[in-house]
């Protein structure tokens, strides 16, 4: 994942969490400038953090589906 800090428009400032062709924006505007680029390092982590969470999770359901399907026992 990456993020920007989008200041085109000044009265409207917008963090962007770009994964893929996918993106999450949020306003910044009534977030001090100079802590606007801890904030997008801080929300890039944990939504990178989140999905590798649901990955994994989602890996271990298929593969004790695999298991019962195919009558493996551990």
């Amino acid at each position: 994942m990456s993020y920007v800090i989008d200041n085109s428009d000044e009265h409207w400032p917008s963090l962007r969490i770009r994964s893929g062709d996918r993106e999450l924006s949020f306003t910044v505007k009534d977030v001090a400038p100079e802590a606007r680029e801890w904030l997008g390092g801080v929300l890039d982590r944990q939504i990178e953090e989140l999905v590798a969470l649901r990955v994994h999770q989602a890996v271990e359901t298929h593969k004790e589906a695999l298991r019962i399907l195919l009558g493996v026992r551990q």
